[in-house]
């Protein structure tokens, strides 16, 4: 199966079944991280003000893996995705 067609820092619920039968279960939720840029807060003491500051990294985590769990995808040998 290829990745989750969604835009950068999205999610969606996935539901596997069978095509024309109502038997959708879910699976799980998707994520697709899109961004290297995030909001960091490090006051000086632990009981201090959050701080709010945007960063952009030099780095870029993204990973658009979705595993199916064991208990729907055993015994098939296709996974419909609506």
């Amino acid at each position: 199966m290829g990745p989750l067609a969604l835009p950068a820092n999205q999610r969606a619920e996935v539901f596997i079944g069978d095509s024309g039968k109502n038997n959708w279960k879910p699976a799980g939720i998707g994520y697709l991280a899109g961004s290297n840029t995030c909001v960091f807060s490090g006051p000086a003491h632990e009981l201090d003000t959050a701080q709010h500051i945007v960063q952009t990294s030099n780095r870029r985590f993204g990973d658009d893996e979705f595993l199916i769990p064991h208990t729907i995808a055993f015994g098939r040998s296709t996974i419909p995705v609506p």
